[in-house]
């Protein structure tokens, strides 16, 4: 299998422990990405809007963090150039609330996007190598 392009994939966290656990999850789960990360919604809207940069093929947000968090992100999202707004979005947060989820899907996140932390290592893992499959474009050779 060729893949077409790299796949870059933007993990938008405000906690170090959680970004360095996806880091190391994507590597045990034999994942091979581009990994962006922005520290909130503020950043991955930088990193959307510039130029420069091609367009991440997933974005793993958090709900809440500091400065601008993952609903306004949402929400400012949906106003960028209509390919930035139609990146696929994974959220994964301690929410347990079920307005939250109503909430992340009225702003276009498909209702089995929604993971909640806690979770374990192992767990993350099996989800990590489930969205490294999403994110091979393979080309016939």
């Amino acid at each position: 299998m060729i893949l077409a392009r790299p796949t870059t994939l933007l993990h938008v966290e405000d906690q170090d422990l959680f970004h360095h656990a996806v880091e190391e999850g994507l590597e045990d789960a034999g994942v091979s990405v581009t990994l962006w990360r922005a520290r909130d919604g503020t950043e991955a809207l930088s990193i959307l809007q510039d130029p420069a940069l091609p367009f991440p093929d997933l974005i793993l947000l958090d709900l809440f963090m500091h400065s601008m968090d993952g609903f306004e992100f949402l929400q400012r999202r949906m106003g960028l150039e209509s390919f930035a707004a139609k990146v696929p979005v994974v959220i994964l947060t301690t929410s347990r609330d079920e307005a939250d989820m109503a909430r992340a899907r009225s702003l276009g996140v498909e209702p089995k996007a929604f993971f909640q932390k806690p979770i374990r290592y192992e767990e993350l893992v099996g989800l990590l190598r489930q969205l490294g499959h999403l994110l091979a474009h393979p080309v016939e050779e």
